[in-house]
């Protein structure tokens, strides 16, 4: 066990020195900043919806952060560098799972702390709540696209786009789900991802569109099923491939 942590912990490392690009970075952070306080400014003047600015961001926070680790998983089974060396195959997993953690702290995390802040509803229960749920979105999230590699191999990332556009009009990201019409409420009970989005809102904004333990509970056993069945494909794979 400490041999895949240090393994991950250095793999990771290297994965981080490649993406790390600082100049980037503030401009990245104040652009994204500027355009979620003036689309969700704007809709709250023009509408008279009440603190839809953080509604409107908490909810796109949390659908970057799944589809960066969707995405981040898929790559895992096409880094022939990586799967290529003489250790273990869930250290490569759990070191892509660190590296996407820690840029996803440094950027969406910050981002969401900032948003907090200029929304006037920053609190120190949201800040602390909101890392857990970071870390454990961004494991299914990698073992989910770890799964679509595995059973979809060369047309994952065909298949990951359109799991992308699916989260995006099956997910209450726009309008609470009272809004939506019946067919794209079933479409949001059928997202898993729905309930990631729904809970983290929750923990941003005290608002949900269904039941917070139910959503925490659908969540739990979503993320814990996608992790060991992905998992179990994942060593069946690997196997067939030594």
């Amino acid at each position: 066990m400490i041999r895949v942590l240090r393994e991950s912990w250095v793999l990771s490392q290297l994965e981080l020195k490649k993406r790390r690009k600082w100049y980037i970075y503030p401009i990245w952070l104040f652009g994204m900043l500027f355009a979620f306080l003036i689309f969700g400014k704007g809709i709250e003047s023009f509408t008279n919806i009440p603190k839809y600015g953080m509604f409107f961001s908490s909810g796109m926070i949390i659908f970057f952060v799944i589809i960066i680790g969707i995405f981040s998983g898929i790559k895992i089974r096409k880094n022939k560098l990586f799967l290529s060396l003489p250790i273990s195959k869930f250290s490569i997993i759990l070191a892509k799972i660190i590296s996407t953690f820690l840029l996803s702290m440094q950027s969406f995390y910050v981002l969401f702390v900032l948003l907090l802040f200029f929304f006037a509803s920053i609190s120190l229960s949201k800040i602390l709540l909101s890392i857990p749920l970071f870390l454990f979105t961004i494991i299914v999230s990698c073992f989910f696209g770890v799964l679509l590699a595995t059973l979809f191999k060369k047309y994952a990332e065909t298949v990951g786009s359109f799991i992308f556009l699916f989260i995006i009009f099956s997910s209450s990201l726009f309008y609470p789900i009272e809004k939506l019409s019946i067919v794209t409420k079933l479409l949001f009970y059928l997202n898993p991802f729905s309930y990631f989005v729904d809970v983290f809102r929750f923990i941003s904004t005290g608002n949900s569109s269904m039941n917070f333990p139910f959503n925490l509970l659908l969540m739990l056993l979503f993320g814990f099923f996608c992790i060991f069945f992905s998992s179990y494909l994942y060593d069946i794979k690997a196997r067939k491939e030594m």
